[in-house]
């Protein structure tokens, strides 16, 4: 069986659709859902239990579900305010953090696609990878990483309309740089429903994220995933596992491998997303 939204299976495109096949049994008959589908039936199954757990200045912190989803709401209006276009990329350069998570998410949310880069990336496959997927705004972890974005001149960054810093607090945002305390604040300018028209837009067979290879030989080399192609993957490594769903004895996962790599996407976002697991951050 085919959903018939696309034109071929395969697209290069990154507005492009593609079909989709269903079979009549197993994991390929469910009914495709995308990425904030995923995420609302989490927060309606979940809602109060802890999502995401983490030291801040010594001190451990939790988010349930529903506190996690509005978090990366109001991240999704702040890039929207910051000029996010749709299928643009909000690229994402540093460790594992519940910034990083909540800016990958929101960009989802917003109607672009999470772009990762490697934290070890020099300078120059960090402009190509701006280049290549179109970032219209970056986020990155400290003032290393920051210094590095800054040492591309410019004029090779032409779709890069602002830097966000999330660790450790910028002293003062300027027009282009900005802490995230005061990103976090420009969502508060963007309505709800603004981003709601977006998220009905979506489509399960349409690009929602780009991951890069480290680019160890030549330029780094992309891959475009769409909603259907995370939500169905989390669903069958669930099955595979046979991972449990439920609210009173929640699996426990420990985030440390790079969120820049698939794998540990799939496993510290996407499979807890679908079973209500409680994802503990090393940052």
């Amino acid at each position: 069986m085919f959903l018939t939204q696309g034109v071929r299976l395969w697209t290069t495109h990154r507005d492009g659709e593609v079909v989709l096949r269903l079979s009549k049994y197993g994991p390929g008959h469910e009914t495709p859902v995308t990425i904030p589908e995923l995420f609302q039936e989490s927060v309606k199954r979940f809602g109060a239990c802890p999502a995401l757990a983490w030291k801040s200045r010594r001190k451990s912190e939790t988010l349930s579900f529903t506190k996690y989803y509005e978090a990366c709401r109001k991240a999704g209006r702040a890039l929207i305010k910051l000029g996010l276009q749709r299928f643009h990329g909000v690229d994402i350069l540093g460790f594992n953090s519940a910034e990083w998570l909540f800016a990958a998410l929101g960009a989802i949310l917003a109607g672009g696609l999470c772009v990762s880069i490697y934290a070890t990336s020099s300078a120059k496959s960090c402009q190509y990878i701006i280049t290549h997927a179109k970032v219209n705004i970056l986020v990155v972890e400290n003032e290393q990483q920051l210094q590095k974005i800054l040492s591309i001149p410019e004029s090779r960054l032409e779709t890069l309309r602002a830097i966000v810093l999330y660790k450790p607090e910028l002293k003062k945002s300027t027009n282009k740089v900005y802490s995230w305390d005061d990103f976090m604040e420009l969502g508060d300018s963007v309505p709800d429903t603004q981003l709601d028209q977006i998220i009905q837009s979506q489509k399960v067979n349409q690009c929602a994220m780009v991951n890069y290879t480290s680019g160890t030989v030549g330029d780094p080399k992309a891959v475009m995933l769409s909603h259907d192609n995370i939500t169905w993957t989390a669903g069958a490594v669930v099955q595979a596992l046979g991972l449990p769903i439920s609210r009173k004895n929640q699996e426990q996962i420990l985030s440390y491998l790079p969120l820049s790599h698939i794998a540990a996407q799939m496993m510290d976002i996407w499979v807890p997303m679908k079973i209500g697991a409680l994802t503990h951050r090393t940052a």
